[in-house]
């Protein structure tokens, strides 16, 4: 599978970052999904959009962080997950499905 193939989650609790990102996404013309700040959000989306991968910047806000929402992502719905830092571009997130 590559980068472009599928939709995305974007998990991220900066709302800027996320919304940069996300343009960056649509600016490619790659499906994204959210974006979304906590990891309940994104279990619930995944469930109910079926993505192929998640990209988690930063940490996420709310019960669970980024590790263990990764964890859940993968073992409940198949999702590929990478986690990155704050501040990463979409060249750093397809660079990571390379």
């Amino acid at each position: 599978m590559t980068f472009e193939e599928g939709a995305t989650l974007v998990v991220c609790s900066n709302e800027d970052a996320a919304a940069q990102l996300t343009r960056e996404f649509y600016d490619r013309g790659l499906s994204a999904i959210g974006p979304v700040t906590t990891a309940s959000m994104a279990l619930t989306l995944a469930a109910a959009a079926g993505p192929r991968r998640a990209v988690l910047v930063g940490p996420t806000s709310g019960a669970r962080d980024a590790e263990t929402l990764a964890g859940e992502l993968s073992r409940t719905w198949g999702v590929e997950c990478r986690l990155f830092s704050e501040g990463a571009t979409i060249d750093d997130i397809s660079s990571a499905w390379s």
